[in-house]
């Protein structure tokens, strides 16, 4: 799945799709949808793409947890229904919060939700996945949102990085064979690392 940014809101047009956050009490055009934490109302159109409210609760209690469970609901709904592409409105999730902080806790919950480990399953179940998922906002601090966009990615592909470890069953994750892998994993990333041995612990 790509995650790309845009400083327009004509991107959310082109797209399956859209997640808009809501806070409890705000004016929605659907009185059966409150904004309370958690809740979701999904709306389709054939002209246009389908739009996901999503609650986040009292603006007052709001954090970038929240923010985070949001895109992991809206990539939830997007492949239960087999769609390709998704976007998000970052200005109606900010809260709060600064654009940056929120473009980044949206990138994290959406990439952490699609995180899967079967590599030992004997039926791996079909993986189901987004091809793009666009974050739009009305371009304000566009460089700071890219780089936390960019910083977001970094951080789950860590995430992942030691899952996969952690995953793997101690007969096959042994510990010379975690030592090679961080040894590789720091090299493809120009970093340094040192593994003690027995007696350096």
């Amino acid at each position: 799945m790509k995650i790309h940014y845009s400083s327009s809101a004509r991107a959310s047009k082109n797209t399956d799709i859209v997640g808009v956050g809501f806070f409890e009490m705000e004016k929605n055009a659907d009185k059966k949808f409150s904004g309370k934490a958690g809740e979701t109302l999904l709306k389709t159109s054939s002209g246009g793409p389908a739009v996901l409210s999503i609650g986040l609760g009292k603006k007052e209690k709001y954090t970038l947890e929240q923010a985070r469970k949001a895109a992991a609901k809206l990539l939830g709904q997007a492949k239960t229904l087999k769609f390709e592409t998704a976007a998000v409105d970052l200005d109606s999730f900010a809260g709060k919060w600064e654009t940056r902080e929120t473009a980044g806790a949206l990138v994290e919950g959406a990439r952490l939700s699609d995180y899967r480990f079967d590599k030992y399953k004997s039926k791996p179940t079909p993986k189901t996945s987004l091809k793009s998922l666009e974050i739009f906002s009305s371009g304000k601090n566009a460089a700071a949102v890219r780089a936390s966009v960019a910083e977001a990615e970094t951080i789950a592909e860590g995430v992942f990085f030691t899952r996969d470890i952690a995953n793997e069953p101690p007969n096959q994750m042994t510990p010379v064979r975690m030592a090679q892998a961080i040894r590789q994993m720091a090299a493809k990333n120009n970093l340094k690392c040192r593994v003690l041995g027995k007696n350096e612990i």
